[in-house]
């Protein structure tokens, strides 16, 4: 399996303000790039396995350091 994670610094219920976070094959340590600090994200996660992408996770609410 692996792992797709998606930022989003606008409103989270449009589809459209969420951009690509990271991929990988691991979920202990996801690292976000392309941040910019101090800026509040809402973050999801989901795996993606042999029948496709999982559904997304709860949402979390991070900020950029």
């Amino acid at each position: 399996a692996s792992y797709e994670a998606q930022v989003c610094a606008g409103i989270p219920h449009v589809e459209a303000n969420w951009r690509a976070g990271a991929s990988t094959s691991g979920c202990r340590r996801i690292v976000l790039s392309g941040l910019t600090l101090g800026t509040m994200y809402f973050v999801r996660v989901r795996a993606i396995g042999k029948n496709g992408p999982g559904i997304w996770s709860d949402l979390a609410n991070l900020m950029a350091v």
